[in-house]
């Protein structure tokens, strides 16, 4: 147990008792440790620069978050850009898709079941929904003239904050999107996810559209579970179509979501 706790301690983790050392620092002391060699050092800076809301500290805990190799303070590095909040909007958008390599390159093999808006991938995009609906009409603008890599993110961000925040405004921006996304298919399989956050009868259509028509299975399972989700009216026609769907994965979204 004692070497479990070491080792969770050479990733940053920290107690009250050592957070209590540097309650007292300054702002600029805080900042300065961000580079510290020791990783507790590091968590227990940005936790407290998060607290105290500090915003010249906004671009160096970026730059720490790029570079954070440890767990414990990689968090701590993200929970206080999120606690910063608004400041912090304008470099998290500019780091959207650059921050590791977890974020989707392709189309998924398998759907997502649950009815929850899947959480993104991307780093930026995590600590951005945190922020709230106050990152909106940034994700949007990325979305709209952004680099490709930039915005399939800002997609992921934008979906969620809308379905949780019952946020409507970002569908002009989706349905612009999809008529410039015609022959990019990853970008159109974010679209179709980001479409079940904003219930329309102009996204309906097109997620009715994709179930119908579409060859790509993936488009297909994800308008289904968008749809459904979406509590829109679906036609008869279309629930029987998707229980008939000749992919398996699509069919089984359609035995989850859609009643026929």
């Amino acid at each position: 147990m004692a070497d479990l706790e070491k080792a969770r301690q050479k990733r940053g983790k920290t107690d009250d008792s050592f957070e209590r050392l540097y309650t007292d620092k300054t702002d600029a002391y805080l900042i300065q440790l961000l580079d510290s060699a020791d990783a507790r050092e590091r968590t227990v800076a940005a936790h407290l620069l998060g607290i105290r809301k500090n915003t010249l500290a906004v671009t160096v805990l970026m730059e720490r978050l790029k570079k954070e190799p440890c767990l414990y303070a990689r968090i701590s590095v993200g929970d206080a850009l999120a606690e910063i909040g608004e400041p912090a909007i304008g470099l998290l958008i500019d780091n959207l898709g650059r921050i590791g390599s977890n974020q989707h390159h392709r189309l998924p093999q398998k759907g997502f079941y649950k009815k929850s808006y899947p959480l993104p991938r991307d780093l930026a995009a995590r600590i951005l929904i945190r922020i709230g609906a106050a990152a909106l009409p940034a994700l949007e603008e990325v979305i709209q003239s952004g680099h490709r890599e930039s915005a399939l993110e800002a997609l992921d961000g934008l979906g969620f904050i809308s379905f949780y925040h019952q946020k409507n405004r970002s569908e002009p921006f989706i349905i612009r999107k999809w008529e410039e996304a015609a022959t990019d298919e990853l970008m159109q399989w974010k679209l179709v996810r980001c479409m079940m956050a904003l219930p329309s009868r102009q996204l309906s259509e097109i997620l009715q559209r994709v179930i119908l028509t579409y060859d790509q299975a993936p488009l297909r399972w994800e308008a289904v579970r968008s749809l459904a989700l979406s509590q829109t009216s679906i036609p008869a026609d279309v629930v029987r179509y998707a229980h008939q769907d000749s992919h398996p994965e699509v069919r089984k979204m359609a035995g989850f979501f859609l009643k026929g």
